[in-house]
This record gives structure tokens, C-alpha cells and sequence, in this order.
């Protein structure tokens, strides 16, 4: 019988690492690792934009990307495919929309480097990557992370400073800015073409690897637990849950089935003995529940939101410009990762986004 430490214990057996004891997963304290890595990527977007606006101290800005390096650290470590998704959407409209984005790329280095290189060292362990490992293993593995953590963190701050000297002596041109923000996008879509290509060629044909995609995608089986869960598609039964939502909802398309009711439609409707309580995607459920009223007026909601959000950011660029891009980013995080997860029941997650929110759409932003 596995017996689990106790929660009161010190590094590295806090909350946070309390579930690895069975799961190789992390979980705690929020209690579900996708929540927990999307408040993590959260975190890295605000951090980012506070270490990146120059307007800000500079020992305020350190300490920001320490939050930057060990959130990004977190979702690293959690596995959550949803929550890089996400990171790397949010990454893209807060570089797009900031003003000094050499600033924002040189705080991005600083911060996901050292977690890049932690996580390298994490992924060769099999007492951290692999489930049901015994206590004693844990031990050790947890203290050798809790070291090359802190090793990774001092090279983040030496990293962030020796960046911060260099950008003192001049200010970059918007012109070379925009310039690096594409030459960035492009080496970053040239790296995921060439991923793509790479397993396209060990495929017979594009058409066969295609195939081979949307069956993994939509397959009944759950995703690999380990590292390699990162290069598999699998929506986790999403695709099936999406499917019994998409098919109760044509039966009631205008009134819904009522709150709190997919739990019911699930029973009625699944193929496997899974039981869950949400379809994970807020417009899954809206559409079930709800009916199309529901998920529209979820639609205008978040679009108003979202263009007076950017309204709001471009008109303030001379106002603490790259924090304001970083709290949209937050705010994008959470809206990219709730339409595929459950993150919304999650005070944690949604008190802090709506709070964020409701500061970018306000007339005045007051810092």
C-alpha cells in the first residue's frame, strides 16, 4: 500500500510536490495539474510584462523574473500541454502588441533559458518523470532539483541584469523592434515547420501522417503520462466529451439542458466507463447547457472584452506600455486554456483573470 507524505513537510515535499509521490504530475495546491500550470503561465505573462517595462525599479523588475523563471519553471515540470499552448498564444499577442519588444525577447531569455535547462536535467530523471516511485527516491530527486532550481534561478538574475546594462547606454529604435519581433516569429514558426517536417518524413505520405494525427487526436485512449505525452495529440477523450455535448445540444438548441447538467448528458451518452463532470471547454458546456443564447452571449462578452482590452492597451503604449501587453497576455492565457479545460470552476484561475480583465477594458487605468 503507497503511503503518502504528509503535507506540512518542508522543500521539496510542499503541497506542490505532495502528488508526485504517486503521479509523476504535479498538482497541488491547486489541486488539478492543468489549473495549476495555467496559473503558472499566468503568472510568467504578468511577471514578463512587469521585468520588461522599464518605467518600473529595477529591483521590482528582478524580482519579477524570478516569478517569470519559476513559473515557467512549473509548467514545464507539469507536463500540461494546454498550458504551453496557451504560454506560447499569450507570448505571441503580448510581443505583437508591446512597445519595446527587444526588452520583452531579452526578459523572455533570461526567465525560460534557466527553466530550459532545469527541465532537461528533470526529463532524464525517472524518480521525477515516472509515477509510483518510492519515497526515498522522491527525497533525493526533489533535492537535487531544489538545487540546479536555485543554480537555475541565480543564472536568471545574472542573465536579466548583465541584459538590463546592456539596453541602459541606448534606446532601440520602434523600427528595429518591429524587425526583431518578425525575425522571432519567424525562427519560431522555421522550428515548428521543421518539427512538423521531421515526422511528416517518417511518414509514408502527408495524407497518411494526417490520418495518423486526427486518430491519434481523436482517440479513446488517454495520453502517455510521461515527457513524451509533449509530441502526442491526444485530446485526452475532449474530442468525445465535445461530441456528446454537440449531439444532446441539437435536441435542445435553444433552451439547453439546464445548469450543472453534463454530468447527466455524459451518463446518458458515454462509450467508455470514464465519468467526469465537465465536457472541458466552457463553450462545450455553455452550448449544452445553455443552448446557443448562452454560448453567444458568452461570444459578445468576451469580444467586447477583448476589444476594448486592446483598445485600451494601444492607447496607453505611453503609459507603462509592456506591463499592460503582459496583464493581456494573462488575460489571453486563460481564456485560450478555459475553451479546452475546466479552469473557469477554479476561483484561483478566474478571480485573478477577471480581476486583470476588468483592469485592461477600464477607462483609466490607474498603476
Amino acid at each position: 500500500m503507497l503511503r503518502l507524505p504528509p503535507r506540512s513537510t518542508l522543500f521539496p515535499y510542499t503541497t506542490l510536490f505532495r502528488s508526485l509521490y504517486i503521479s509523476n504530475r504535479i498538482y497541488q495546491p491547486i489541486g488539478y495539474t492543468n489549473a495549476l500550470a495555467c496559473f503558472a503561465a499566468m503568472g510568467l505573462m504578468l511577471a514578463l510584462g512587469v521585468s520588461s517595462d522599464r518605467m518600473q525599479p529595477l529591483l521590482f523588475r528582478a524580482g519579477s523574473i524570478v516569478i517569470a523563471y519559476l513559473s515557467c519553471l512549473i509548467v514545464m515540470i507539469s507536463l500540461s500541454r494546454g498550458a504551453l499552448v496557451a504560454a506560447v498564444v499569450a507570448g505571441a499577442v503580448f510581443l505583437g502588441l508591446a512597445r519595446n519588444r527587444i526588452t520583452v525577447i531579452l526578459a523572455s531569455v533570461a526567465a525560460i533559458s534557466p527553466a530550459v535547462a532545469v527541465m532537461v536535467w528533470v526529463r532524464a530523471q525517472p524518480a521525477l518523470m515516472e509515477g509510483g516511485m518510492s519515497l526515498e527516491l522522491r527525497s533525493s530527486a526533489g533535492a537535487d532539483l531544489a538545487l540546479r532550481a536555485l543554480a537555475g534561478l541565480l543564472l536568471c538574475l545574472l542573465l536579466f541584469f548583465i541584459t538590463s546594462k546592456l539596453q541602459d547606454w541606448r534606446i532601440v529604435p520602434e523600427s528595429v523592434s518591429r524587425g526583431v519581433a518578425l525575425v522571432s516569429l519567424a525562427a519560431i514558426v522555421s522550428i515548428l515547420l521543421f518539427i512538423s517536417g521531421f515526422y511528416i518524413v517518417k511518414a509514408d505520405s502527408f495524407s497518411e501522417w494526417v490520418s495518423s494525427k486526427v486518430d491519434e487526436f481523436t482517440s479513446v485512449k488517454l495520453p502517455p503520462a510521461g515527457p513524451e505525452r509533449l509530441a502526442n495529440i491526444n485530446s485526452g477523450m475532449r474530442w468525445q466529451l465535445w461530441g456528446e455535448a454537440y449531439n444532446e445540444w441539437k435536441e435542445h438548441p435553444l433552451t439547453g439542458t439546464g445548469g450543472q447538467t453534463f454530468e447527466l448528458v455524459h451518463l446518458k451518452r458515454r462509450e467508455t466507463d470514464l465519468f467526469v463532470k465537465q465536457p472541458h471547454g466552457l463553450p462545450a458546456r455553455l452550448l449544452v447547457e445553455t443552448g446557443l443564447p448562452g454560448l453567444l452571449l458568452m461570444m459578445v462578452f468576451a469580444s467586447v472584452v477583448l476589444f476594448k482590452a486592446v483598445r485600451n492597451v494601444l492607447v496607453h503604449r505611453s503609459y507603462a506600455p509592456t506591463l499592460m501587453s503582459g496583464i493581456l497576455g494573462l488575460v489571453v492565457v486563460y481564456a485560450v486554456q478555459t475553451s479546452f479545460d475546466w479552469n473557469w470552476n477554479i476561483p484561483a484561475l478566474t478571480v485573478v483573470a477577471f480581476f486583470f480583465a476588468g483592469y485592461l477594458v477600464s477607462k483609466r487605468p490607474v498603476l
